[in-house]
This record gives C-alpha cells, structure tokens and sequence, in this order.
C-alpha cells in the first residue's frame, strides 16, 4: 500500500491503480485500497468512478477521516459542493487537526464568497514546518477582501518569498502593499509580475494605480494603456488614462479617452457617472469636477 500511495505523490496513478489492483486481491476489505484508487481516480479525471470507490470506503473505515475527506475532494470535482461539504465537516468531526480537509473546506467557502470561513479554515491549514505558497496565497487573497491588510501582507509576502518566480504571488502582494498606500513597494511588486509574465494585465494596472498615487503621471498613462492593450475588459484603465491627462492638464486627450471609455464600459460601470460628469463639464467649458483616484 505504501508504494501505491508514493506512486500517488509522484503523479504515477495509473501505476498505483495497477498494484491497488493486486493488493486489493490479497486484501479486499481493506479501505485504505479503495480511498487511494478514489484519489488516483479523481486526479486521473474520473471523478464518478472515484466517488463509487471512496463510497466503499466509507463503508468499511466510517471512522476515518481520510476516507470522508477524499469523497469530499470527488464530489468537489463533480461540482457537487453541498454533500463535500458534509463529507469535509465529518472529517473535521472525526479530526479537527486535518490540515488537509480545513484546505478543502476553505476552497469550498472560498468559491461560495464565505470569506471570513475560508480565511479561517485556510489557516488552520498552515503548516510552519512545511509551509505551502499556494496555500498562503489563498489565505492572503481572503484576508485582503476582508479588508485585513496586515495578516493578507503578512500571507501573501511569505508566498511571494517561496514562489519567486509566481507572478501571481507578487501581483497580490503589491495589490496588498497598494491597500497599504505604500506606493513604491507596490510598484516593485507589480513590475516583479510583469518580469515574469509579461502579459499580465492587472500588474500593469495595479503598476499605473500606484504610479497614479505618486504622481508618475506619463508612466501610469503608458501602463493603464498597456493593461487595456492586453485585456480590453480591462475598462478602468481607460478611466485611470483619463485621470492621469486630466492631472497633467490635457483636457482634451482626456475628454476623447473619457468617451472611448463611455463607449466600451458596461451600463453598471462604476466609474460612468464620474465620466459623463467630467464630459459635460468639458463641453459646458467648466474646470471638470474632481475625479478621485483610480
């Protein structure tokens, strides 16, 4: 069995359901047989098939956490996240030390817009011995749409530290390091993303907010211009280009990027009254109301 699940951990699945086959002749009622073949099942895709064996497994080991956590993780893959839900709870009931099912469940709260559950559930998952950058980056993203600036910093610099090379962990960290005013952190990290994926829109967005905020007028305008290049659902940018032009005093630049952002922003745009506010001031010949930030 123990080969089986190191076959596991390796990614060798297909080898692991060969040798649970022939442990599974010589011990059948063994349920650690059926939680592996489930686990291998449901990483191979087949999520159905490893929900029919985890089933058994329930079945022959009900006091076991292990085998209710790897049903939760099946019938997470087939979408069916109330009864994973009640899988991972069981768990919990039967140790409520799993790091393993408190990291589920909190993909669970996560995805349902329960923040504060997930936060709490993806730290009781932490482990300092060995810790886990996608882990942490998870944790900081809900602790940052909590509004809780300092643990998300805390999170998401550790991610950043052990994944160097994850664009993802700087972007949200120089997102946090942005909530925390503190501009020109902000900026190293946005451009640490763009470093590696050169692609990444909301870095540069994120970097042109920040440079909005120090007055690094022409640098924002040319970074909110290459996020809307990348991703024109990016509309914002268009926003954030006009208040930069507007600060630099180039009202006209501004009133053409305004209607191109009028244009291309859905009716519920948050920024769409601000826009035709600042047009009709424009076309009334008046100083155009003060436009915020971005």
């Amino acid at each position: 069995m123990g080969r089986a699940e190191a076959q596991i951990a390796q990614g060798g699945f297909d080898a692991a359901l060969a040798d649970l086959a022939r442990a599974e002749s010589l011990a059948p009622t063994d349920p650690a047989i059926y939680w592996l073949r489930g686990q291998a099942l449901r990483e191979l895709g087949d999520a159905a098939g490893a929900v029919e064996q985890l089933d058994r497994a329930v079945l022959l080991a009900p006091d076991h956490p292990t085998a209710y956590i790897q049903r939760g993780l099946a019938l997470l893959a087939l979408g069916d996240e109330p009864h994973a839900l009640v899988d991972l709870n069981i768990a919990l009931t039967l140790d409520p030390n799993s790091r393993a099912a408190h990291r589920a469940r909190g993909d669970i709260h996560a995805a349902a817009g329960r923040t504060a559950q997930a936060a709490d559930d993806y730290q009781a998952a932490l482990d300092d011995a060995a810790p886990d950058a996608d882990l942490l980056l998870v944790l900081g993203q809900q602790y940052l749409a909590l509004g809780e600036v300092e643990p998300a910093l805390s999170a998401l610099d550790r991610a950043a530290r052990l994944a160097p090379y994850d664009a993802e962990a700087h972007y949200w960290l120089g997102l946090a390091l942005y909530g925390a005013k503190a501009y020109e952190t902000a900026i190293q990290e946005a451009t640490a993303a763009i470093g590696i994926d050169p692609e990444h829109a909301a870095a540069y967005s994120l970097r042109a907010g920040s440079e909005l905020e120090l007055g690094q007028l022409q640098a924002a305008v040319s970074d909110f211009a290459a996020a809307y290049a990348l991703d024109d659902t990016y509309v914002d940018a268009l926003f954030g280009v006009a208040q930069a032009q507007i600060l630099q005093g180039d009202l006209p630049a501004a009133e053409g990027t305004l209607r191109a952002y009028l244009a291309a922003a859905p009716a519920n745009a948050s920024n769409r009254t601000v826009a035709q506010a600042v047009l009709d001031a424009l076309a009334a010949g008046q100083t155009p109301p003060p436009i915020g930030r971005y």
